[in-house]
């Protein structure tokens, strides 16, 4: 009966000195404070936009916000989106056709993706 009282002795005493150990330590004001995260950069085409990509995608080819989005209207919206800027500009510049671009492939791929869950 002493071994068992004095094995639970001891381990309580261990678990004091931790728990003084643990309060006086130096480093747990660096542990406790919160570490600010770096805002997210999404690139496309080499620039930095400000919002997700579908985000971006959708506002670009005028389909964010709507419910109801298929293969058509995307490729429509593409569609849109280039004549809207060749009748405003005379021209596409490379990066204007290159987002088009990457528009309408990234949002086909998830609508095909969302298509292939159903």
């Amino acid at each position: 009966m002493e071994i068992v009282q004095f094995v639970i002795g001891y381990f309580i005493f261990r678990l004091i000195l931790e728990l003084i150990k643990l309060h006086l330590s130096p480093s747990t004001g660096a542990k406790a404070q919160v570490k600010t995260s770096k805002k997210i950069a999404y690139l496309v085409n080499g620039r930095e936009i400000n919002a997700p990509h579908w985000q971006y995608y959708q506002q670009l080819i005028g389909l964010y916000g709507s419910t109801d989005i298929d293969n058509t209207k995307i490729k429509a919206g593409a569609a849109q989106t280039r004549k809207e800027l060749i009748a405003n500009y005379h021209a596409l510049t490379i990066d204007e056709e290159r987002d088009i671009r990457a528009a309408r492939s990234y949002l086909l791929d998830n609508w095909g993706h969302m298509v292939m869950l159903n």
